[in-house]
């Protein structure tokens, strides 16, 4: 980790600088000039390197770092798409997408209600959109007339590690702000993985631990299952196991399929 804040470091050198590409705002000191995905995963290890050494780089690392995905949020509560940490430039991915669950961290550690507003205006806005429209793979967007639209989107292919991220997203909310609501949408987004999905079909077998490689299109599954998908749909039910509320949604609704 040392060696990588020597690499890493340079990103305070162009912070707060800024500029505009397809009529959106993008922060230059984020990696490749605009992944907040990226960004994200070094907030998340950064942060158990500051609380174990209290090392001050690292500190303005995962202030400026969480400042510069704040300005890849677009929409609101109220305005689409819904207050979506964007991923690199003007577009949205699901896979890997831990910005929410990285400005959390940040915010719970570091007392800023900014990091901890933003990621529950994604969490509580644009998560129940994506389950309305049985989650989506990406889109891009698009500025008409002074509104946020997309120009293209993709449902599919749907992946464990678009949902693992979302979950855990959702249990930082319910830490966060103690709201039951958030533990219930992380068992329902993990449920994902056992047949509320699209399909209608389990991708996560619990006898064997195996889940197959995601949801193809309406109506196919890839039954290849590689260590991504097994491994993110264990982190997933591991996270979920641990919280009592979204543990009971999870085992109701296997439950209740198992006796259909």
């Amino acid at each position: 980790i040392q060696k990588t804040l020597g690499v890493i470091n340079n990103f305070k050198d162009v912070y707060p600088q800024k500029t505009v590409y397809n009529d959106f705002e993008l922060p230059l000191w984020l990696p490749q000039k605009a992944a907040a995905d990226q960004a994200a995963v070094l907030i998340k290890g950064l942060i158990p390197y500051y609380l174990t050494t209290k090392d001050s780089t690292a500190a303005q690392l995962i202030e400026i770092l969480s400042r510069g995905m704040l300005v890849m949020q677009a929409g609101d509560s109220l305005s689409f798409p819904y207050g979506a940490f964007l991923s690199w430039k003007n577009d949205w991915h699901a896979w890997g997408n831990s910005q929410a669950d990285a400005l959390f961290q940040a915010g719970m550690i570091f007392n800023s209600k900014d990091f901890i507003n933003a990621a529950i205006t994604e969490v509580s806005c644009f998560y129940p959109y994506l389950i309305k429209k049985d989650y989506l793979n990406w889109f891009r967007l698009k500025r008409e007339q002074g509104k946020v639209a997309a120009s293209e989107v993709k449902q599919f292919e749907q992946i464990a590690y678009g949902i693992r991220p979302m979950v855990i997203a959702c249990l930082q909310a319910y830490r966060a702000t103690d709201d039951t609501k958030y533990a219930e949408q992380a068992g329902q987004i993990a449920n994902w993985l056992l047949g509320e999905n699209i399909t209608g079909r389990a991708l996560y077998d619990p006898q064997t631990g195996r889940c197959y490689d995601g949801i193809d299109n309406k109506s196919k599954i890839n039954l290849n299952s590689g260590a991504e998908s097994t491994i993110e749909a264990l982190l997933t039910l591991l996270a979920v196991e641990q919280n009592p509320i979204s543990r009971r949604t999870v085992h109701n609704y296997y439950q209740d399929k198992s006796q259909r």
